[in-house]
């Protein structure tokens, strides 16, 4: 299986990255837990939480500031 990678430039959707995203950081939790390894799970499962928040609620980016 190839990496995903973007292209720049293009208007993609990025739905499918966060999903595999998602899944990784799944993945990461799942390993840490394994290991008791606290820390390491903190942060995979704030990537899930991220990544399933950018999925629930996707937005457009804005030049503007």
């Amino acid at each position: 299986r190839a990496p995903v990678r973007a292209t720049p430039g293009t208007a993609a959707d990025p739905a499918p990255l966060h999903r595999r995203a998602l899944t990784l950081a799944g993945r990461a939790l799942v390993v840490a837990a394994s290991r008791a390894d606290t820390a390491a799970a903190i942060l995979a499962a704030e990537r899930m939480d991220a990544h399933t928040a950018a999925l629930a609620a996707p937005r457009e980016l804005s030049a503007a500031h």
